[in-house]
């Protein structure tokens, strides 16, 4: 019985290490208009607390997504 969590807790002390690649223009404006909790969603949450309604148009995602 001593040993319940050992597992987990043994294995979360390892480093881990991961190659992450450069995502496209495309591929970042999807992330941050397309998911549930997508970035342009909480701002647009954000802005309409104020009242304020948030419009962003595509060209300006993909600047956005450029920079």
């Amino acid at each position: 019985m001593g040993d319940v969590g050992f597992l987990p807790e043994f294995v979360g002390r390892f480093p881990v290490t991961t190659q992450l690649h450069e995502l496209t223009e495309a591929q970042m404006v999807e992330v941050m208009s397309r998911p549930r909790n997508a970035l342009l969603k909480q701002y647009s949450a954000l802005f309409a607390a104020d009242q304020v309604q948030l419009h962003v148009t595509q060209g300006a995602l993909h600047a956005i997504a450029r920079l």
